[in-house]
């Protein structure tokens, strides 16, 4: 058994398909047929109305998909290609937050920065003095800075959080 999770405009449809003439989309069991017409054609019978179906591969995942004249792309995944995009996204979504923390122990001598302010992933945005030489911080990412924990003259230990980029 096949199982497959397809996406049309955001909107996901579980598949499993049983065997040559049954499947199960969304917990409803319906009885199919698929003839090929062409490498990328079929003649597609589900239940008693059919289809005209031309699939295309844009890449990866994504098809460009003609169903009776109407075009339209989809994302068609396995379960478990699905499963690990989530885990995928969820990680994109927490990697968002990034907190910048001094390399070295030393006094703050500029910030360069205020929370609400866009920075650019490489803009000088903190000014650190350690042994007596000046070390200019480059935001490690593109984002905005939502915190920052530090203020002029004050001295920090390695590992300090100094600021927040979201």
């Amino acid at each position: 058994m096949s199982e497959f999770v397809i996406t049309v405009d955001g909107k996901k449809k579980n598949i499993k398909i049983i065997d040559d003439a049954a499947l199960i989309l969304d917990g409803r069991k319906l009885n199919y047929e698929m003839h090929r017409i062409s490498s990328e054609n079929y003649l597609l019978k589900v239940e008693k109305k059919f289809f005209d179906l031309t699939a295309q591969k844009i890449n990866g995942d994504v098809y460009s998909v003609t169903l009776n004249g109407s075009v339209f792309e989809t994302v068609v995944r396995t379960n478990l290609q699905e499963r690990a995009s989530k885990i995928i996204e969820q990680q994109i979504i927490v990697q968002h937050k990034i907190e910048v923390r001094a390399p070295m122990p030393g006094m703050i001598l500029k910030i360069k920065i205020r929370p609400g302010d866009h920075v650019e992933k490489g803009d000088s945005i903190i000014i650190l003095e350690a042994m007596k030489m000046e070390n200019d911080l480059h935001a490690p990412v593109s984002g905005t800075v939502t915190d920052v924990y530090v203020k002029k003259g004050n001295a920090v230990d390695k590992n300090a959080r100094l600021l927040l980029i979201e």
